[in-house]
């Protein structure tokens, strides 16, 4: 019996080539743009959908006008996990630029980069990148993570891990240690080739540039599988009040880690990149057009 419904489908073919041939490539083509939408769509809200279950990007939000803000102090950081129970860990980064010379006796090499990250030494337990080589990504005070790229770019086929970096940038002079080296994926809203331990940062030796009251910080807190994120934000009240004072007039929100990069606001990004949640909703909307017209161009010719 399908024998004989492929023979009748074959002849159809055959009697009528010209408008099966347009029909057939009609609802082909509209598939392959269908599925060339959904592709990206899914790869646009699939950014940095590796962090932990019970991971948040922590946001300052004034009580009076409700605005909300990413860039934060320092002290939220330690402060959290000091004094809220069920917070787990966290997390601050800090992006910064500079001079990074590769100490070399015959001829030494110099690269001035833009942006790379301070961060604490938790960071990849909240953005778990793959590693190249190295286990321990940031063991020690004066670590660094380099992307597989940056390592080629610094030292070429060698192996990286265990090599010296001098970094020199408005927080002085300090030589780090290459202590792993990590794939960066396509899609983290974080695309740093470089990330160092930030324990220079608060070094007592940069005491003079008042970086505790620098409100640049992006800080993430890990939760414990039992805390639920609204109960934290109405303890960061108490909070608030202890170290920025009574008036302040400011509370704390939770946003998960995988909703950070279509957050939709570039103001939110104190670090990285951001996408664009309208456009994904449009092309949302004109995949299921497209798919809608090719099937009743099909099903009519």
């Amino acid at each position: 019996m399908l024998r004989n419904q492929l023979l009748l489908a074959y002849r159809i073919l055959r009697k009528n080539f010209f408008y099966s041939f347009i029909n057939i490539m009609g609802l082909a083509v509209g598939m392959a743009a269908v599925f060339v939408i959904g592709s990206y769509i899914q790869f646009e809200r699939g950014y940095d959908q590796g962090a932990p279950a019970q991971a948040f990007r922590v946001l300052e939000v004034n009580l009076a006008s409700g605005e909300k803000d990413a860039g934060l102090v320092p002290i939220y950081g330690p402060a959290l996990q000091q004094n809220i129970p069920g917070v787990l860990a966290t997390l601050r980064l800090f992006s910064q630029g500079g001079t990074v010379q590769i100490p070399n006796e015959l001829q030494p090499q110099a690269f001035t980069e833009n942006s790379y990250l301070y961060v604490d030494d938790t960071f990849f337990s909240f953005f778990p990148w793959k590693m190249r080589t190295g286990r321990t990504p940031l063991p020690d005070p004066y670590s660094v993570a380099l992307s597989t790229k940056q390592a080629q770019k610094y030292f070429g086929d060698e192996d990286a891990l265990g090599k010296s970096l001098v970094i020199r940038d408005m927080f002085g002079i300090q030589e780090y240690t290459v202590t792993a080296v990590y794939e960066l994926p396509e899609n983290t809203q974080l695309p740093y080739p470089m990330v160092l331990t930030n324990t220079r940062l608060f070094h007592e030796d940069n005491a003079g540039n008042y970086i505790e009251g620098w409100g640049a910080f992006t800080t993430y807190a890990a939760l414990a599988e039992d805390v639920i994120p609204s109960a934290l934000e109405e303890a960061s009240s108490g909070l608030i009040n202890t170290y920025l004072g009574e008036d302040a007039g400011l509370a704390l929100a939770l946003q998960p880690i995988e909703q950070v990069y279509l957050s939709g606001d570039p103001a939110m990004m104190q670090h990285g990149n951001y996408g664009n949640p309208g456009l994904i909703q449009l092309l949302g909307w004109i995949g299921l057009v497209i798919l809608a017209l090719a099937w009743i161009n099909y099903v009519n010719l």
